[in-house]
Parts: C-alpha cells; sequence; structure tokens
C-alpha cells in the first residue's frame, strides 16, 4: 500500500508489512514536517522494531530504501 503516516503506523503494529520502500528527498522540514510513520506506542529501545536493509539506490536526486521489518512473535 502507499499510505500516510497514520495507516502505515497502524499496518506495522498490526505486523502487516513484509516490505518497506521509502524515498528520502534531499529536503528538511525539521519537527514540523508530516512524520513517516505514526506513532508505534514504542517507549523503550528493548521495543524497537529492526529492519533489514536490502537495497539503496538513487532515483533522480531522491533515495530510494528497500527494507523488511523483523516482525516479533505476536
Amino acid at each position: 500500500i502507499e499510505a500516510g503516516a497514520t495507516l502505515a503506523g497502524s499496518m506495522i503494529q498490526q505486523q502487516l508489512v513484509d516490505e518497506l520502500i521509502v524515498y528520502l528527498a534531499p529536503k528538511l522540514m525539521g519537527a514540523d514536517g508530516r512524520g513517516l510513520i505514526g506513532a508505534l506506542g514504542l517507549t523503550e529501545m528493548q521495543d524497537v522494531i529492526e529492519i533489514d536493509i536490502k537495497d539503496i539506490r538513487m532515483v533522480g536526486r531522491d533515495i530510494r530504501i528497500v527494507a523488511t521489518p523483523q516482525l516479533k512473535q505476536k
């Protein structure tokens, strides 16, 4: 799916994401910008979701990152 931060966060929380494809533009917005993924409710480093980066390449001026989340057993 192509999703905004809220839907992307929800899909990740529900462990429904097999692969992430993220485009990073050469622009900065700071804290006022919209986040990539909505709140995941993670408060401790031990709870983070690790990702395995499979590919990184330039697409025009953007960077395309393909990664897979390492989902924990439910």
